[in-house]
């Protein structure tokens, strides 16, 4: 494998700092054409470990196909601080496990969890998460829509766990900026700075231990049997621990990582669809007037405040545009730029050897930009790319936002099902959404484990 001169040593040794400061696309571009006809790039030089870069979709779908690897050592780092030791849905070579042991431990997981996570809750999910939007979307005049989509996002992935019972509760007590950003935060550095690997910062764990010290007790009351509830993911959870096929402590850390995950990822993309909405009038305007057109068809006269949750579902169903406009936003903005893999022994990518035990970078937002699939015009914003005509000779598996194999992620149907219900929300109570806010420092786009926008972020709705 070709290594790094020293010229790119600095360079590539900022990567993680680089990433807390803005979405270090940059960074990774350069690094890319340092090397064009390669890629992976080892990393080795620079880290002291075995290390690579792997820059192309079509070598990460296949180095997941191999079956011999998890998720990085140094992530999981964070997450033993936080007292999690069954985080088997994240895909973390957990202790006292072989790779392998982890990895099967992984799949039964995913298994457990994977039918509740199925699109055919579509309707459910968006009849319990249309009220939560419509508490911020609803009314004209200038609003803090960074707020609001914090709070949307917590209400609705506290929705899909705990059903209405107690999700105020969840959403009130957990501090989701402060959570998300402190967890992503810690691994980001974690995984560049060998002291982390022992020592993890006290602001993390004094916030740790306060979300353990929340989470136990809560979930304990149900596995427990204190407690019942006929709504959401826990149930199901519940059910699993009854049935003796899960610990309580299997329960726990699948909530605080659903939780964790689900709210932090989608209010930042949530951030991106109105920032693309305003910065794009041209695309806003188009997409009204699809919107408009279609939903004359279908209902006519009809108020969209009385449109029934599956008369909605049908009309996303009529207008594919929304799902594109969705599409772009998570290819151009994905909330998570950059994932790291562990080989469990040597394996072959690409031609390159790649040794046991060595730290697999995945910079997927890279690969959402690769001008190679997504032609001369990757970075711009255009949705009409995921038309059927644009894409039809694009492998669909080139959008790495969600990832791929067994680690990608659980709750892509939910995740679409939110993010086109918030945008069929938007377009059905308002006639333009604006950007209020200038100031540079506001719109600042930048990366702490998730990528985001600074915020906080007015917009007019008229």
């Amino acid at each position: 494998m070709p290594g790094l001169d020293d010229s790119m040593t600095t360079m590539v040794r900022t990567m993680y700092e680089v990433l807390t400061k803005d979405n270090g696309l940059d960074l990774m571009m350069r690094l890319q054409a340092k090397y064009p006809d390669k890629d992976v790039i080892s990393l080795g030089k620079l880290l002291g470990i075995p290390a690579v870069f792997i820059s192309d979709y079509q070598l990460t779908i296949e180095l997941e196909n191999s079956k011999k690897v998890v998720r990085s050592d140094q992530a999981k780092v964070a997450m033993e601080a936080l007292g999690q030791k069954t985080l088997l849905v994240s895909g973390y070579q957990m202790p006292g496990k072989t790779g392998e042991e982890s990895r099967h431990a992984h799949l039964e997981s995913r298994d457990n969890v994977q039918s509740e996570m199925h699109p055919k809750h579509r309707v459910r999910w968006m009849e319990q998460m249309r009220p939560i939007m419509e508490n911020h979307i609803k009314g004209k005049g200038e609003k803090n829509m960074s707020n609001a989509t914090r709070d949307i996002a917590s209400g609705s992935i506290s929705s899909l766990l705990f059903g209405k019972e107690d999700r105020n509760k969840v959403a009130e007590t957990l501090l989701l900026p402060v959570f998300a950003q402190t967890v992503r935060g810690s691994r980001t550095r974690a995984a560049i700075d060998k002291k982390y690997w022992g020592e993890i910062p006290d602001g993390y764990m004094r916030y740790s231990r306060r979300v353990m010290s929340y989470f136990t007790p809560f979930v304990g009351e149900y596995t427990d049997g204190k407690k019942e509830t006929e709504e959401g993911l826990l149930r199901h959870f519940v059910d699993l621990h009854k049935a003796g096929k899960v610990s309580k402590e299997w329960v726990r850390d699948q909530v605080i990582t659903m939780y964790g995950a689900g709210a932090d990822t989608t209010k930042h993309t949530m951030d991106f669809m109105l920032f693309s909405l305003s910065e794009h009038p041209e695309i806003q305007h188009k997409l009204r007037q699809v919107f408009q057109e279609r939903y004359q068809e279908l209902f006519g006269d009809k108020q969209f405040d009385d449109l029934s949750v599956v008369e909605m579902n049908e009309l996303i169903k009529k207008i594919p545009e929304i799902n594109y406009f969705v599409k772009e936003t998570l290819r151009r903005y994905p909330t998570a730029p950059l994932t790291v893999r562990k080989n469990l022994e040597d394996i072959n990518i690409g031609g390159e050897n790649i040794p046991a035990g060595a730290s697999i970078f995945v910079p997927i937002l890279l690969m959402n930009v690769d001008q190679k699939y997504w032609g001369s015009d990757a970075m711009e914003f255009n949705p009409d790319r995921f038309s059927p005509t644009a894409s039809a000779e694009r492998d669909s598996k080139a959008l790495m936002t969600f990832y791929t194999g067994i680690h990608r992620c659980l709750g892509e149907s939910f995740a679409y099902a939110e993010l086109e219900l918030f945008l069929t929300l938007i377009l059905g109570h308002s006639s333009g959404v604006e950007r209020v806010t200038t100031d540079e420092k506001a719109l600042k786009q930048f990366t702490n484990g998730t990528m985001q926008i600074k915020g906080p972020v007015e917009y007019q709705f008229s």
